[in-house]
């Protein structure tokens, strides 16, 4: 993940985004939250912002009985207030791909697999005909997803972005969760060995990289992976990364 990063962006760019993910472990209100997403623009351009909590479950049954929780930054009010008064996010085919990959999405390529309807009032909706992007983590402890929308130029690079996404997301939704939450630091009961291997992913060593500091096999080395995931309710090495750097159980 993080040679894919450094081959997209420069030194600058890279020491900002590592910048961002430390900043994150710290944020204690949505303000300084909604201020770590403005702070991408300073690596990726972007005119709307926004992020928003739902629950799975929910989404995938069409369900509208509990509506998505949305923390506007600088989407159009009339955009959103139309968007959540006809439940357009249980028809949004971008959020849906978000749910069921839990992959960053390029949405104009998600767009078209809407209902007639959601696709008619994006249509008439000028600043998304622009690129937009989501990405987001899963909250396993209460089936609930938090994530994050940006609108920007057709000039950026969509890979690039989506890579950025990629890595920083899972800090900002932890961040989500603790304010929402506001929990106790947790013991998760991980073992020497899993805290280890969590550290040295940290560090942007893949499973093979890891087998050959330990002498022992990638397979090995998955299942301490794995297992530190369902300890952390984690669903990505990335969100279990962001997890145990907040809970102090790995270093930055």
């Amino acid at each position: 993940m993080q040679v894919t990063l450094k081959n997209r962006l420069s030194k600058h760019e890279l020491a900002e985004l590592m910048t961002l993910s430390y900043r994150s472990l710290s944020c204690r209100s949505h303000d300084e939250l909604k201020q770590l997403v403005l702070d991408l623009h300073n690596i990726f351009d972007f005119n709307n912002t926004l992020y928003a909590r739902a629950n799975v479950s929910n989404l995938l049954k069409s369900d509208e009985s509990q509506p998505m929780e949305i923390y506007n930054i600088s989407y159009p009010t009339d955009f959103l207030q139309n968007y959540l008064s006809n439940r357009h996010y249980i028809l949004d085919a971008s959020i849906r791909e978000l749910v069921t990959n839990l992959s960053p999405v390029d949405c104009h390529s998600t767009t078209s697999r809407g209902s007639e309807e959601y696709i008619a009032f994006v249509q008439k909706n000028h600043f998304t005909s622009a690129q937009t992007w989501m990405h987001g983590a899963l909250d396993l402890s209460e089936s609930k997803m938090v994530g994050f929308s940006f609108v920007g130029p057709m000039s950026e690079s969509s890979e690039r972005v989506l890579e950025i996404l990629k890595f920083i997301i899972p800090f900002y939704s932890e961040a989500f969760n603790r304010i929402s939450r506001n929990v106790e630091k947790a013991s998760f009961n991980l073992t020497p060995r899993e805290i280890e291997v969590l550290q040295w992913i940290k560090e942007g060593k893949s499973s093979w990289d890891i087998s050959v500091l330990y002498n022992c096999s990638k397979r090995t080395v998955d299942f301490h992976v794995e297992n530190a995931k369902t300890k952390l309710n984690a669903v990505s090495r990335a969100q279990a990364v962001a997890i145990a750097l907040h809970h102090g159980i790995i270093i930055f």
